[in-house]
């Protein structure tokens, strides 16, 4: 009897726990991501194996969510999860606001089609979600493959979302409502392309021309990207709106101040500090700074590797020297200081 008892009394713990998430899920993201979850072995989940170190991603979420910022970017090391948060970030506010028309973008078609089949298993597959459960009167109303859009409630002229490569026809075919989402994931493609400065040039007037003029007032945005170069879109904009307080820029590296890994997740997933020694140790400098510590290395004058240098031994030949001279860039026109004793 007290065995059955004491089950009886964790099953209640469990339900209460449940309920608990449940009701504050439509209003809190870090509850919603536990609930809607909730069915899932523990070792399958997203959200909880990893909450340790994205939370204060949530966080942040949920103050863009809540107007207390407008803006917010996100740099973090390939595959810990950032995209995968930030669709889930998308489904709850669709939920939330089915009439708002809101906006996936990327740098390519595969991409955003990616982003449209995992939002639509989210919203749709009830047995390994809740999402129906935290928005039991939002309906799927209309869902197009071609289009990569899904509607909720009705059918409208500019869906609830709508995913579309920056590449593609954007003006004229998407909008982001008042309170909606533009939210724009790797907008530049690889390193190729941030060494191109025509390339990021064009790339950041299409960001420009057919996503951000596609925002009505109070819309909120969204970035999530590799920092390749200073000058990518997300640089630019952290440039221009560096002092505003309502526009944040949250970077997890790889590795913390002790040189340890941040992505340690329960059940083995994540990556270890060994894993991110060994890719230091095999790729080069500027790829392992952008990709993966989350700031930009500018490869532009680094006209020579650096184990091809030489470097002077310290040792001077015992003879007076036949000239003494100096080179410096002083860089006319920046903004820069310069001191160069000799």
């Amino acid at each position: 009897m007290r065995i059955f008892r004491d089950k009886l009394a964790l099953s209640k713990i469990d339900f209460l726990r449940k309920e608990s998430y449940h009701i504050e899920a439509v209003d809190k993201f870090d509850s919603y991501l536990i609930f809607v979850e909730w069915n899932r072995e523990p070792n399958k989940k997203f959200y909880l194996p990893r909450r340790k170190v994205l939370k204060v991603l949530v966080d942040d979420l949920q103050d863009l969510s809540d107007h207390v910022i407008d803006f917010l970017g996100i740099s973090l090391p390939p595959r810990v999860g950032k995209s995968t948060l930030c669709i889930f970030f998308m489904t709850w506010m669709m939920g939330k606001k089915p009439h708002i028309a809101n906006v996936m973008s990327g740098h390519s078609d595969k991409l955003t089609s990616g982003f449209y089949e995992e939002i639509l298993n989210i919203i749709t597959d009830h047995n390994t979600y809740l999402w129906h459960e935290v928005f039991p009167t939002v309906k799927l109303a209309d869902k197009s493959a071609k289009d990569e859009s899904v509607d909720l409630e009705s059918k409208k002229r500019f869906s609830t979302l709508t995913c579309r490569s920056i590449e593609g026809t954007l003006t004229g075919a998407v909008e982001i409502g008042e309170g909606g989402v533009l939210y724009s994931d790797d907008l530049v493609e690889d390193l190729e392309e941030s060494l191109n400065p025509d390339r990021l040039q064009s790339k950041y007037d299409a960001y420009l021309n057919q996503l951000k003029d596609r925002k009505k007032d109070t819309a909120l945005e969204l970035m999530v990207g590799t920092r390749w170069n200073v000058l990518d879109p997300l640089g630019r904009i952290q440039d221009q709106y560096a002092d505003n307080p309502r526009y944040r820029f949250r970077v997890i590296p790889a590795l913390d101040e002790n040189d340890e890994s941040n992505f340690q997740y329960d059940y083995g997933l994540g990556f270890s500090t060994e894993y991110y020694h060994d890719m230091r140790a095999s790729i080069d400098d500027a790829t392992w700074w952008a990709k993966y510590m989350g700031q930009p290395y500018v490869r532009e004058g680094l006209l020579f590797p650096k184990d091809e240098l030489n470097y002077y031994n310290g040792t001077l030949p015992g003879v007076e020297p036949t000239r003494k001279m100096a080179v410096t860039d002083v860089a006319w026109g920046g903004g820069d200081f310069l001191s160069m004793p000799f």
